[in-house]
């Protein structure tokens, strides 16, 4: 159900779903950045600890810069979410101009699952009209979307994510979810690769159950100064994984390494601002110039 109903001098967007899941999966949609990644945008810096601020970047507009900027308001687990949603400039009108609102979750179990409720709050008609129109379609699409990553998540939670070389010398299996997928056009990858950009998937290296073979290392700096360490196979040339000294505990495999790739879902597109006109990348990707934090 959509709804638009005045307040205050506003409107909101009301969206009522019913999920077939326990109200800690949809928790877990909505509070995990890799998942929030899938049916959404990619966030940045978000936690869901009360007073973080994390932002989205979409499409600029004028003299807006296309941030979202958000604070995380109240968390109640498996239960309530509240965050903020501001954006947009007062020098547009129509996309992209000021917009000043706060975004509601709230899950209820049900006897078959979880009714999960979105509140949108705040929009003003004479200047937030066309952001009303689009959101409140954009909104519906968002819940059908969370439902079906719900259904992958658990059809998925029991199966490691494994891989390795060409030749089978190196082998991985990881029993954790991947926390970022990417697709990169530095000009490391393209070199790397030999091709446009490398696609990657990386995991909390607590999550890395097997790792055999011995791999051969090539090491590289990178623009922030941390050094890079990449694996391939001293046999077939493969390359396979990448670590950093620097960030530990993380453990980055190539997505063509895994044993079934069409399991890589990039989210975002690092170092734009490297890509080549010939190589086509995902236009609705959330693009870089360079590497967002992590």
């Amino acid at each position: 159900m959509n709804d638009v109903s005045p307040r205050s001098g506003t409107q909101d967007i009301v969206v009522d779903t019913d999920f077939l899941h326990a109200p800690e999966t949809i928790w877990r949609m909505l509070t995990t950045s890799e998942l929030i990644g899938r049916w959404m945008m990619v966030p940045t810096g978000f936690e869901p600890v009360e007073g973080k601020r994390f932002t989205f970047q979409t499409t600029p507009a004028g003299a807006w810069d296309g941030v979202i900027h958000c604070q995380v308001l109240e968390v109640i687990p498996n239960a309530r979410l509240v965050h903020s949603w501001k954006g947009g400039h007062d020098g547009n009108a129509g996309y992209g101009s000021r917009l000043d609102t706060v975004i509601t979750w709230t899950l209820a179990a049900t006897e078959t699952g979880t009714r999960l409720r979105l509140v949108h709050s705040g929009f003003v008609p004479s200047r937030n009209g066309s952001a009303l129109a689009t959101l409140g379609e954009g909104w519906k699409k968002v819940a059908a979307n969370i439902g079906a990553i719900a259904d992958e998540q658990e059809e998925e939670a029991s199966e490691p994510w494994s891989g390795g070389c060409a030749c089978g010398a190196i082998r991985y299996e990881i029993a954790a979810e991947p926390v970022f997928m990417n697709d990169c056009q530095c000009r490391d990858c393209q070199l790397r690769s030999g091709t446009g950009h490398g696609s990657y998937l990386t995991f909390l290296s607590a999550g890395v159950k097997r790792l055999q073979g011995e791999a051969t290392r090539w090491s590289i700096v990178a623009d922030n100064g941390n050094v890079k360490s990449h694996a391939f196979c001293p046999a077939c040339g493969s390359p396979v994984y990448l670590t950093s000294a620097a960030k530990p505990d993380f453990f980055t495999v190539h997505a063509a390494s895994l044993d079934d790739p069409g399991r890589f879902r990039p989210q975002v597109v690092t170092y734009r601002i490297r890509g080549h006109a010939w190589d086509r990348i995902d236009e609705a990707l959330p693009q870089f110039e360079k590497m967002p934090p992590m």
